[in-house]
């Protein structure tokens, strides 16, 4: 969220799930209209957002069809839209955007080593004890900068900002929770070089904003 004003702001976090955004906003500013949709009515019942800010379902479904945002967020959401539905999901944000507005999406990297270890190990992981991410079966929509250029651009917006976040040694976090989040506040303080984040962030952001041409 870096330092953005988001006093007087209206919100729509998409794929809200247990609410993360919405307590981080508030850790910031309580002045602002904060709307959250999720398809888990069971995901929303664990968070904190008021009952009358929230909708279950899908965003094509929003109830108020000719409402507009000053800021849309998409976090940890697109990993698990199809081509299809990122395509329905970007054009329906650029019609409910104000013109000045931006929105905010996070994306698996592609060209990370942990997205490309997981591929190359899926077989094998899915062997391991327990039930967690390693053992996921569904698949993980991953995207290179350049594909997100291109899609977000068809969509009818520019790519305003972009950063690599969370960067960490794959599977770390499986192993050493605790050592892999002191690894990932060392290699965040240190990593400079954009190639060194493109291979060790497994996600990035992007902020975008509506195409002038």
């Amino acid at each position: 969220m870096g330092n953005k004003d988001y006093a007087g702001k209206s919100i729509l976090d998409i794929g809200a799930g247990n609410g993360a955004l919405y307590q981080a906003l508030h850790e910031k500013t309580s002045s602002f209209t904060y709307h959250a949709t999720d398809v888990s009515a069971a995901m929303l019942a664990q968070s904190v957002i008021p009952i009358a800010q929230r909708s279950v379902g899908e965003i094509r479904d929003w109830p108020a069809p000719t409402q507009k945002f000053d800021h849309i967020f998409m976090l940890g959401l697109v990993s698990y839209l199809s081509p299809e539905d990122l395509s329905e999901h970007l054009q329906w944000a650029r019609e409910h955007l104000y013109p000045e507005g931006d929105v905010c999406i996070s994306f698996t990297n592609r060209a990370s080593w942990d997205f490309r270890l997981r591929q190359i190990l899926r077989p094998l992981l899915r062997l391991w004890p327990g039930k967690g991410v390693l053992q996921q079966t569904f698949t993980i929509q991953a995207h290179t900068v350049k594909e997100v250029e291109a899609l977000c651009a068809t969509a009818g917006f520019h790519l305003k900002k972009l950063r690599y976040v969370a960067p960490g040694i794959p599977f770390l976090q499986h192993l050493s929770p605790v050592l892999a989040a002191k690894t990932g506040i060392w290699l965040n303080d240190r990593l400079l070089a954009d190639f060194w984040r493109r291979r060790l962030c497994p996600d990035f952001l992007v902020h975008l904003r509506i195409a002038t041409y």
